[in-house]
């Protein structure tokens, strides 16, 4: 009690007769310091009163609360887990009010099988990885055929005298860099042996693309291309016109025209969650601090929650388990919340970099919830990356820094539109294009319709990623999503890029000074084209 007394004292100076009432209440609902805390400081915010010292008719107030939260520890709880461990399982889910308090009603509908996550990773087969890599050249190529009404594919190993359409997989010879003269295409087996042949662009070769005013083409270690030109028998394949990629249909085209109700918030946040001179985690306490302020109906979490790579943890300064950590780190203060009348529905996504992760492979499956069962009803766990529908509103999001990775292996071709404007208004535009390079960074994403298209991973950020190629089809979007989400070590930002609103929300903590995340308000009624009514905010988070 003595330890509990000093923790109080330190937040807030409380007299004799008023600190021997909050002992009695630590002693009697088996509160530390932190909960006792969290649930004052959740009662001042429910009222919208300023946080002050406990008083002795706030004090009555709290026992009374937590003697009836104590008793309403009822079926109704138990029912509502039940339902949110059936997320893995199900494709359309919903949870209901928990604990008899008010709640916005999500409606959750993974994109994947969550309970494929959860495969035995480390024991890829090379024959395994080889089919898994065919089949998305193949799958593209059936792709493209439909969009563009084509009826035959070439073969960019086969000498011929005629131009022809190909798609491929775009590499370079090992420790080589992307460029002009390193460029190499990778067929499938069905539809060229698997064989390699050298790229070469013409020099007035023009892009072909769905949409005016693109200025080229991004290009990176595993990016499907659709290419048309010739081999022409001198080893390489000749490049004429690059085609983009077919556009990923966009989850508003299933929207009813009249709108969505929602009105919903949005908080979204990515570790690391703590200075990298200590495992306070202030950061994060700030966080909390900001939701319950801003009150949002969703709160966001990304991995890293205990970071394998932070610096007291490498050198096993620590005297607490990484579940002890999560534990008084993370959930312990999320309880400030929870204990909130309108608390929001909290989503946890991991990081490959978590230590409280069984699963170190992307994709990566979602927490056990026993690795903190006082808060397996509450939080909602899913794997890496997601893709939920909250009110009408799709949402993607992964904790892989992948628009760093592409960023550090991108060779960028430039080419002109085969349907530029003479007059120079598409060039224009295009020029306008290539200055915005985290909107093309993006839109690699969606074109190549993976949360990872990168292959292989560079050699210096594979323990950031672990990649499991054999599982490849669970990083694989399926539609393009309203909001997706990419924290990144580049600058943050938020940007409508073809129909999809992407948000870096950057990391809530960046070595030793806090971090930013990212605020979203959906007005009332969010229809087709409501993303240019949303509001986003990149907030610096005051520690």
């Amino acid at each position: 009690m003595e330890s509990i007394q000093d923790e109080i004292r330190q937040r807030y100076a409380v007299p004799d007769d008023v600190m021997a009432r909050c002992l009695a209440i630590c002693h009697k609902f088996s509160l530390s310091a932190d909960d006792f805390l969290s649930q004052w400081e959740s009662l001042l915010s429910a009222a919208r009163s300023p946080f002050i010292a406990p008083t002795p008719q706030g004090l009555a107030d709290l026992e009374a609360y937590l003697r009836q939260k104590t008793a309403s520890e009822d079926a109704a709880a138990v029912a509502a887990a039940a339902r949110i461990k059936d997320v893995k399982f199900s494709n359309v889910h919903s949870a209901a009010p928990r604990n008899n308090l008010p709640q916005t009603r999500v409606n959750f509908r993974p994109q994947f099988e969550s309970e494929k996550f959860n495969y035995r990773y480390m024991h890829e087969k090379v024959s395994e990885r080889s089919e898994t890599l065919d089949d998305r050249i193949d799958e593209f190529a059936e792709l493209v055929k439909e969009a563009y009404g084509v009826d035959e594919l070439g073969d960019p190993a086969a000498v011929t005298e005629e131009d022809v359409l190909i798609v491929g997989r775009i590499c370079a010879e090992p420790d080589t860099k992307l460029g002009e003269t390193t460029l190499q295409l990778e067929s499938s087996r069905m539809m060229g042996s698997g064989a390699r042949v050298s790229l070469k662009f013409n020099p007035g070769a023009k892009l072909r693309a769905p949409a005016p005013g693109r200025s080229g083409l991004g290009l990176f270690p595993g990016a499907i291309v659709v290419l048309k030109g010739r081999n022409g028998g001198g080893g390489w394949f000749s490049v004429s016109e690059i085609w983009t990629p077919p556009p990923l249909g966009s989850s508003t085209q299933s929207r009813p025209s009249s709108g969505v109700t929602t009105g919903a918030s949005v908080m979204i946040a990515s570790g690391p969650y703590t200075f990298d001179a200590d495992l306070e985690y202030k950061p994060f306490k700030a966080l909390v601090r900001e939701a319950m302020a801003f009150r949002p109906s969703i709160l966001i979490l990304l991995g890293p929650f205990v970071d394998a790579n932070h610096p007291l943890i490498k050198l096993g300064d620590i005297d607490e388990t990484p579940a002890e950590l999560f534990a008084s780190r993370i959930t312990a203060p999320l309880r400030a919340l929870f204990n909130n009348a309108s608390f929001p529905s909290v989503f946890v996504i991991p990081s490959v970099r978590d230590m409280i992760s069984d699963h170190a492979a992307f994709p990566q499956s979602a927490f056990d919830t026993s690795v903190d069962p006082n808060f397996a009803k509450t939080l909602i766990y899913l794997p890496n990356p997601s893709m939920i529908s909250v009110s009408g509103i799709t949402l993607a999001a992964s904790s892989v820094d992948v628009l760093f990775h592409i960023k550090k292996e991108e060779y960028f071709k430039r080419a002109e539109d085969v349907d530029a404007d003479p007059a120079g208004g598409a060039g224009a535009t295009a020029e306008r294009n290539l200055k915005d390079p985290m909107g093309l960074l993006c839109r690699h994403i969606l074109e190549q319709r993976s949360f990872y298209p990168l292959f292989p991973v560079p050699q210096d950020l594979s323990s950031d990623v672990n990649l499991d190629i054999s599982h490849s089809d669970l990083l694989r979007l399926n539609e393009a999503p309203d909001i997706l989400v990419l924290p990144s070590m580049l600058k943050q930002f938020y940007k409508i890029v073809d129909n999809t609103l992407v948000i870096n929300p950057s990391f809530a903590s960046k070595y030793n000074s806090a971090g930013t995340y990212a605020k979203v308000m959906f007005p009332a009624a969010y229809g087709e084209r409501g993303l240019d009514k949303v509001v986003v905010d990149i907030v610096k988070l005051e520690v």
